[in-house]
């Protein structure tokens, strides 16, 4: 499994959520939205500074600052 931000990833591309480089209120607020470590997560668009992601049936739109510190692996 190669390791990298969400930010570098491709339209299409499916990946396992692994950690947030940040404090604890932003990892606070991403298992608010239910993303945790192994959670499945596929970059579907970008919209300016937001990557759009789906999670399941969900899809969450995450702003530049937060994708940036997203690690997830590539394994799919």
């Amino acid at each position: 499994m190669t390791y990298t931000t969400l930010k570098n990833l491709k339209i299409g591309e499916t990946v396992e959520f692994k950690e947030i480089q940040d404090h604890v209120s932003i990892k606070q607020q991403l298992i608010g939205l239910g993303i945790v470590p192994g959670t499945v997560l596929k970059l579907i668009h970008r919209m300016g500074n937001q990557h759009i992601v789906t999670m399941g049936n969900s899809k969450i739109a995450l702003g530049q600052t937060l994708s940036h510190k997203i690690i997830v692996g590539r394994k799919f």
